[in-house]
């Protein structure tokens, strides 16, 4: 599955707006272990391995496009995860946990120009955000990035993206420096 996101900061006002316009889809409490190895070679490669509530998933990043949004593909077979693994001579066994996050999150959901797109708004122990995600079976030639612009200039939301929308570095900073580093090296170099 193909997934294109974007964070957010959140701000009261956008808060506002996705509860009065969006479809709350449900609550649930979220805790992930993002998993590494000592040298930090997934979070190195933008490669995201994480213990979420007990099942292992990985996300694998397409860079980043210079306006935060991000194209990932999600694995959650754990043998398709070991096999991903293998170019960088590991499997989940030969990882630790790294960062811990304990979120509350509310998703949501809006129907946009026809696709259906999630809104997932996250309180966890730093900080709290929004991201609007859109999922794709495939890459179908769908501009989601201009997408998900529209459908907040639609919405009038507001909240600006940065740094502090991002869960995992906001965590890392205040819980493992060396993780912070290696997940946010390409952007500091």
């Amino acid at each position: 599955m193909i997934e294109i996101e974007k964070k957010y900061e959140l701000s009261e006002h956008d808060m506002q707006i996705i509860e009065s316009t969006c479809t709350l889809i449900q609550e649930s409490e979220i805790k992930d272990y993002y998993l590494d190895t000592d040298e930090y070679t997934l979070f190195k490669h933008q490669y995201f391995l994480r213990l979420r509530n007990g099942r292992y998933e990985l996300k694998i990043i397409d860079p980043y496009d210079g306006y935060g949004v991000a194209r990932a593909q999600e694995i959650i077979d754990e043998d398709e995860i070991n096999t991903h693994l293998k170019i960088f001579h590991i499997t989940i066994d030969d990882t630790a946990g790294k960062v811990y996050i304990e979120t509350k999150r509310k998703n949501f959901q809006y129907e946009f120009e026809g696709q259906n797109f999630s809104i997932d708004v996250d309180m966890y122990q730093y900080d709290k955000r929004y991201e609007i995600e859109l999922t794709m079976e495939d890459d179908t030639g769908i501009d989601g990035e201009k997408l998900i612009e529209w459908l907040r200039q639609h919405l009038w939301l507001s909240a600006p993206w940065g740094i502090n929308a991002h869960k995992l570095s906001t965590c890392a900073l205040h819980q493992d420096i060396a993780a912070y580093e290696a997940i946010t090296w390409e952007s500091i170099a």
